[in-house]
């Protein structure tokens, strides 16, 4: 975490948003993410992960994660418990999240590992969010190779955004493609944030590469700061 830390403030970067995956044997969970993260309170934003299979533990970890640890958002991975975001298993998820005002964080779009693709299809966030108005869904990278799915549904449903990266070409196209660019250049101005998967990717590279995307100056703001600040109220 202090190469973390070192790289975000050689970056400007203020705030990251780090989390555990909940997946069998992993020893980094909830409670040890929020120990490590707890000498860098300005700048790591804790994000929760549970297992759905999980009922009444799940929420309860949500609650403990949210109240005692002090994280802002829940992460959930479908590919990883084989359950598609609208399945009936996360809805005590979805509705603890809007009691607790914990914007969820999907995984969507083609999925690399050796499972099904269609799990990461962006249409099933449409059935979630007419079922969960309130809940404030933030989905990506991009949505690929469904992108032009996620941009419908994210100018469809109000609390719907897009989450993004800059990736090093040839890759580049595949998340921050030019439909996407257009939808944050206009309509989805106030839609789109950036994230990087760190540590599959860094900061410094992306930040410098953002003049070469087709953003304009006020898209770029909005996708690198401004649309994130207003989703965590952070000023």
């Amino acid at each position: 975490l202090d190469k973390l830390a070192l790289e975000a403030e050689t970056s400007g970067v203020e705030k990251i948003i780090i989390s555990a995956t909940d997946v069998p044997g992993n020893p980094s969970g909830n409670k040890k993410v929020s120990e490590e993260i707890s000498s860098f309170s300005e700048l790591l934003v804790g994000c929760a992960s549970v297992n759905p299979m999980a009922g009444s533990d799940a929420v309860e970890e949500i609650k403990r994660s949210a109240e005692e640890y002090g994280f802002r958002a829940v992460k959930i991975l479908p590919f990883i418990h084989g359950m598609a975001p609208n399945h009936g298993n996360y809805n005590q998820i979805y509705e603890t999240c809007i009691n607790l005002d914990l914007p969820v964080l999907f995984l969507t779009g083609h999925q690399a590992t050796m499972v099904p693709s269609e799990i990461g299809r962006p249409s099933h966030l449409d059935e979630v969010a007419l079922r969960f108005p309130e809940l404030v869904i933030i989905a990506g990278p991009g949505g690929w190779p469904w992108t032009d799915e996620l941009i419908a549904l994210s100018w469809k449903h109000p609390n719907l955004y897009i989450h993004s990266v800059i990736a090093p070409n040839p890759f580049r196209d595949q998340y921050l493609s030019s439909s996407l660019i257009n939808f944050a250049n206009g309509l989805g101005r106030n839609k789109v944030v950036w994230g990087t998967g760190y540590p599959f990717m860094g900061h410094l590279e992306p930040l410098d590469a953002i003049t070469s995307t087709q953003l304009d100056s006020d898209a770029q703001n909005a996708f690198l700061w401004k649309n994130a600040s207003g989703i965590w109220g952070w000023r």
